[in-house]
């Protein structure tokens, strides 16, 4: 994982509704604002992680404003938001195929991805995850 980065509060509100396999049932709240495309940029498909935090692919339609790349971020619950994995195909007008539909296996050891337009891919990242439990 890169750097951490804080965001201070503002009025965007992310709330993750969780059920796990034994039907016991959470809710977290995080607020965040936005300030720096570069840091977070249009994130739209969220996703709970096995070990809390909220896994966010960026949905990136274009360049002007900062963004450069399309990323999954983490965001954890004290509102920190850390790099997960980014997209190194991009051009200077285009940050590249988008992530989307993130979700981990039954068991939490692998992480599923799609790549949207030109890649057309699905992609299956294996843990171990370990090391990211906070």
């Amino acid at each position: 994982i890169g750097d951490d980065f804080c965001f201070p509060l503002g009025s965007t509100v992310v709330t993750n509704k969780v059920t796990d396999l034994s039907g016991n049932f959470t809710t977290s709240e995080t607020t965040i604002e936005v300030v720096d495309r570069t840091r977070l940029s249009c994130p739209d498909n969220l996703c709970p992680t096995p070990w809390g935090d909220l896994l966010m692919c960026e949905d990136n339609y274009e360049i002007a404003g900062g963004a450069t790349h399309q990323h999954l971020r983490l965001l954890g619950a004290t509102g920190k938001v850390s790099d997960f994995a980014r997209n190194p195909k991009s051009s200077p007008n285009d940050p590249g195929p988008e992530f989307s539909g993130a979700c981990f296996s039954p068991d939490g050891s692998v992480l599923f991805v799609n790549l949207q337009t030109p890649l057309h891919k699905t992609v299956a990242i294996a843990g171990p995850w370990e090391s990211l439990r906070r």
